[in-house]
């Protein structure tokens, strides 16, 4: 099974085609890449990239991989950002009750306000009886 890191370098070298230019993307030292690029072909048993000039040419197995990669990057992102967002309270869920005067007026003001200040905010009311939201 790959690392986290040995698919972050495979991805910098992609995207670099050279292992100097993924060394310096990923702010490591370029024998560190080669090393990781070798242990990866390794472990898959395949050879991810023919050598000329200096450039890497990408195998049909690497543009493949590449592109489950990336769709997984893609996700990760997206969880990353929703995260986020749940940590600033942009998104998340806010529950509340109040008794059916207050409910009829003065919440559905306030629902308005929090919603245009977090527009991602699932909000919940229960409106009931006043004896029965005080315990």
């Amino acid at each position: 099974m790959l690392t986290l890191r040995q698919i972050e370098v495979f991805r910098a070298v992609m995207r670099a085609q050279t292992l100097v230019g993924a060394a310096s993307e990923l702010k490591i030292a370029q024998p560190t890449v080669t090393k990781t690029i070798r242990r990866i072909e390794d472990l898959l048993r395949i050879q991810l990239f023919d050598r000329a000039g200096g450039r890497l040419i990408p195998s049909a197995e690497a543009r493949r991989i590449l592109e489950e990669v990336d769709r997984a990057f893609e996700q990760l992102e997206t969880a990353i950002d929703r995260a986020a967002r749940i940590a600033r309270s942009d998104e998340g869920l806010f529950r509340f009750g109040a008794s059916p005067s207050l409910g009829r007026v003065l919440v559905p003001r306030a629902i308005g306000a929090l919603v245009r200040k977090r527009p991602g905010l699932s909000i919940h009311l229960h409106a009931d009886r006043q004896d029965h939201i005080i315990r």
